[in-house]
């Protein structure tokens, strides 16, 4: 909820600075992953796609 309507302004205006720089990071480092494995997924169906793929 940190990141949320401005969570990081307030949390640092707050002096809660470890934690909100904790949830940033661990918020970048899901991000990555979340993109890490979707491209993954794409380029295993167009693998898929291209295997599957009846030439005339």
């Amino acid at each position: 909820m940190i990141l949320l309507a401005g969570g990081v302004g307030i949390g640092i205006g707050a002096g809660f600075y470890g934690i909100v720089s904790f949830a940033v990071v661990i918020s970048l480092v899901l991000a990555k992953l979340g993109n890490h494995m979707e491209s993954r997924k794409m380029a295993r169906l167009e693998r898929e796609m291209n295997k599957n793929e009846v030439h005339l």
